[in-house]
């Protein structure tokens, strides 16, 4: 395990030049640190918050963040500076081999730990803000940091049993805690017989994935105990979400104790939580999930503990297709449920009997309606008028607005017969449900006629929670833009990549052109901004001028593609990418992305020509050759070998290999015949140049000897041991003399080159030969 050693303070430097100095001093080698497997990775941040008009001493802990300078963190009313960042030791080969180890599983070991002191105004608005670090490789992913507003504690160990549990002050409050392995928190607190409590655990909403844990995340359980150690409450989930949530009444006068754990007894760093514990204003469902956009206030009657009112009277305004709601008791806000806004027509339904239940009600479309499942295995029926051919879309959103239903949709005919039914329908915006439980049919209609949806719950089940809106309308085409990853640094005429997204909806195929928001930030362009036709997802680059300012930007996207005859235009939301239990990936939205320019000028860069028709022709079934140029900095004269980043299946790079000291060359890319027709998209390079240093105290005969090793293969490793000849050696067996055995580190400097726009240009056949002209037969004499 890599142990820390103390270090003096490290200041905040608020002027953002001061910290550009920073990086400066560390000297262009700090692009060496940004080589394969050490970007730097925040696994969690403890506590995960504070209250409003404090400052909190907080720890990140990750992989490769030793040494951060500076920490960045969204929305105004927070500053955050770096008080301890660490020093990095040379580890043991025991210790080198136990982490390669658990790599080679896809275990993270967060065994890094930097601390910060987060100030918290007065007056920062409540809720989540994204927090991330500087380092000399470039930003950490973000991770969730939240502004509350009640009292905070921060748990104390030893609290796993009654005997020991940790003593709440007063009510309400809310405890930091982290759970270890086999950990259990307890905690004491006395409450008045007729309170309505409210214990919210909030982990998912800290972490909504852990790539190697299953079922991929911390799945807390909360349970209240009596005097006499009975159980009077207990929750391991809330609904369909993981957090769990206590709503109880409190029997009588006296002495209670909450626990926290895990559900099945793990633990490890990054099981943190936020535990929020008294009378809090909850909302547990509302009624409708929405309404029309523009027809004046909505009345929303929102059901719940501790609640100031019953009925809200909602703005529907046009603008966000979804905006939270929340209410305000005794100063403290509760939590946020969704609220849908819609362009077309809606009704709402009234109550209706059991015996009622099922018959088809008649629609005029379009139309949403809002509706509830109230009993178990109930049946709600609709009925319109269709002609044949007519498309017909009809959409469930329930699930993703915070009801419970799990809805099914049946689509009959006017004899009852089925024509079309769903189940679940996967939304890739709704990044953090793991149960997709809407549903969605759309389908051409094969005669004239009445036809009749139908709506359930698969599961049998109703109640005054079980709210839905039922979209029956033609399909809309639409789309939806999603950006990975939420943070990245660029150079001085460096670029970085940036994977976009497209959600497409009803069926819509067309191209979809990226372009930034004015104003532009000074210096910054993007390179590659097209989606191409029925594409899901392209990569495109940001690259910063030769001549930028170092700056922290925060860019905005929009995508426009014409649909149905109109230009429409869509935001791109950026996200990051989790994985969930080594496998499953999920996009889960960021609250904005940052955009580090340097001011730094990169170490080298590669250069494309611009191209003519604004992208490159790949003939297929042939080669191509173009030319680069290359722009070297003092000191960075080596071979530079360029690869293609995941290039289409087919298409090869086969010749990218730059002499020392070289500006200009030329690329050969191989189209193989068998590659899609006409396929479009952007070309992704990567250049690495290998780069000698002096290496760090502690390298080990071992490691030269692995080096030897790898320099047959031509992998780069650290830790090589050069002799006189210049070659790897090893010292226990070399016949050197210690004057004459130099110890250096060879290690690659990576570069991303700027996205290529390109195109696969068909074979023309050739021309068939003529021919000869054959003499007209003779005439046949009778």
């Amino acid at each position: 395990r890599r142990a820390r050693r103390r270090t003096s303070n490290i200041p905040f430097w608020v002027n953002l030049r001061r910290i550009i100095l920073i990086v400066w001093a560390l000297g262009l080698l700090a692009w060496v640190e940004a080589a394969e497997n050490k970007n730097p990775y925040i696994g969690y941040v403890y506590p995960a918050g504070g209250q409003r008009g404090t400052t909190v001493k907080v720890q990140m802990g990750g992989e490769w963040i030793y040494g951060s300078t500076a920490a960045v963190v969204s929305g105004k009313g927070v500053t955050v500076k770096v008080t301890d960042a660490g020093v990095e030791e040379v580890q043991s080969e025991k210790d080198m081999r136990k982490k390669k180890k658990l790599k080679k599983k896809g275990q993270t070991v967060l065994d890094e730990v930097v601390l910060v002191t987060v100030t918290i105004a007065a007056d920062a608005e409540p809720g989540d803000r994204n927090i991330c670090l500087m380092t000399s490789a470039g930003l950490s992913n973000e991770r969730i940091f939240q502004v509350g507003q009640l009292k905070e504690v921060k748990e104390t160990e030893p609290n796993d049993k009654s005997k020991t549990a940790m003593v709440l002050p007063q009510l309400p409050m809310l405890i930091n805690g982290q759970i270890k392995p086999g950990d259990q928190d307890t905690f004491r607190f006395s409450a008045r017989k007729g309170q309505h409590l409210v214990v919210t655990a909030n982990t998912r909403g800290l972490i909504p994935y852990i790539a190697d844990a299953v079922p991929g995340w911390f799945q807390s359980v909360i349970a209240v105990q009596d005097a006499q150690g009975k159980e009077i409450a207990y929750a391991d989930h809330y609904r369909h979400s993981q957090d769990p949530v206590l709503l109880f009444d409190v029997p009588e006068d006296g002495e209670y104790w909450l626990t926290v754990r895990d559900s099945i007894w793990r633990g490890r760093d990054d099981f943190i939580y936020r535990l929020a514990v008294g009378e809090l204003p909850f909302i547990t469902h509302i009624f409708p999930l929405g309404g029309q956009a523009g027809k004046g206030p909505v009345p929303v009657h929102i059901y719940g503990s501790n609640l100031p009112s019953n009925l809200l009277h909602v703005a529907a305004e046009a603008g966000a297709p979804v905006r939270q709601l929340s209410v305000t008791r005794a100063g403290i806000t509760s939590n946020s449920v969704p609220f849908a806004i819609g362009h077309r027509p809606e009704i709402i339904l009234p109550e209706v009997t059991t015996a009622e239940s099922g018959k088809p009600r008649l629609l005029t479309l379009p139309v949403v309606i809002n509706g509830r499942i109230r009993h178990p295995r109930e049946k709600a029926a609709f009925s319109f008028s269709g002609k044949k051919g007519q498309t017909i879309a009809i959409e469930v959103r329930a699930r993703r607005l915070g009801s419970p239903l799990d809805s099914r949709l049946v689509l009959l005919n006017a004899r009852n017969e089925k024509i079309a039914s769903n189940d679940d329908v996967k939304d890739k915006g709704e990044g953090t449900l793991t149960h997709q439980a809407d549903s969605e049919i759309v389908c051409a209609l094969p005669e004239d006629g009445t036809f009749t949806v139908v709506l359930t719950d698969i599961q049998g089940q109703g109640g005054e929670d079980c709210a839905y809106r039922l979209d029956i309308a033609q399909p809309e085409l639409d789309f939806e833009l999603r950006a990975t990853p939420s943070t990245v640094v660029i150079s001085n005429a460096g670029s970085t990549q940036v994977t976009v997204h497209a959600i497409r909806r009803d069926g819509f195929k067309g191209e979809i052109a990226l372009a930034l928001a004015a104003p532009v930030p000074p210096g910054l362009s993007l390179d590659g901004a097209r989606i191409p036709e029925g594409v899901d997802r392209i990569r495109v680059t940001f690259s910063a001028s030769e001549g930028a300012r170092a700056a922290t930007l925060i860019p905005r996207l929009f995508g426009t593609a014409l649909v149905a005859g109109k230009n429409v235009i869509q935001p791109v939301v950026f996200a990051e990418e989790l994985m969930q239990a080594f496998l499953y990936q999920h996009l889960v939205l960021a609250k904005e992305q940052v955009v580090m320019i340097t001011g730094m000028p990169a170490p080298y860069s590669v250069m494309f020509q611009p191209q003519p028709k604004g992208y490159l022709e790949l003939p297929l079934g042939k080669e191509l050759s173009f030319p680069i140029t290359v722009l070297r900095r003092a000191g960075f004269d080596g071979p530079i070998r360029i690869q293609l980043v995941d290039p289409p299946k087919g298409i090869t790079l086969r010749k990218g290999n730059i002499p020392p000291g070289q500006t200009s060359a030329r690329l050969t890319i191989r189209t193989e015949a068998k590659v899609e027709s006409r396929l479009q998209g952007n070309l992704i390079f990567s250049a690495a140049m290998p780069l000698e240093r002096d290496a760090p105290p502690g390298a080990t005969s071992n490691e030269a000897k692995k080096e030897a090793k790898a320099a047959k293969t031509g992998k780069l490793l650290e830790g090589v041991v050069l002799g006189k000849d210049g070659k790897p050696v090893d010292p226990s067996t070399s016949k050197d003399t210690p004057a004459e055995v130099k110890k250096t580190v060879t290690q690659r400097v990576i570069i991303t080159c700027p996205a290529l726009p390109f195109r696969v240009i068909p074979q023309r056949p050739e021309k068939e030969k003529a021919e000869p002209t054959k003499a007209p037969p003779e005439p046949t004499q009778k």
